[in-house]
């Protein structure tokens, strides 16, 4: 999760894919599929981000199932892109 700052999304070519800001996630792909991650996230600028390991990451998603639902979204969003 992404308190401040900005990170970069690239490929594995090292293109940008996206670039996000304050208040916005990544990694979460990598979570729901027990995948390798298939980008590489890095700083462009200083950035304070937090951490959400993954046990407690599947503890939310089953507690939460709007929470779920909405990362599934954006995971799915995000697979298309």
């Amino acid at each position: 999760f992404i308190h401040s700052g900005q990170i970069e999304i690239r490929s594995r070519e090292n293109q940008l894919i996206v670039s996000l800001h304050e208040g916005q996630f990544f990694g979460e792909l990598a979570l729901i599929s027990d995948g390798n991650r298939s980008a590489t996230a890095r700083s462009a600028t200083y950035a304070e981000l937090y951490i959400l390991h993954k046990t407690s990451f599947h503890r939310v998603m089953s507690t939460y199932p709007e929470f779920k639902h909405k990362i599934e979204e954006i995971a799915k969003k995000r697979l298309t892109q």
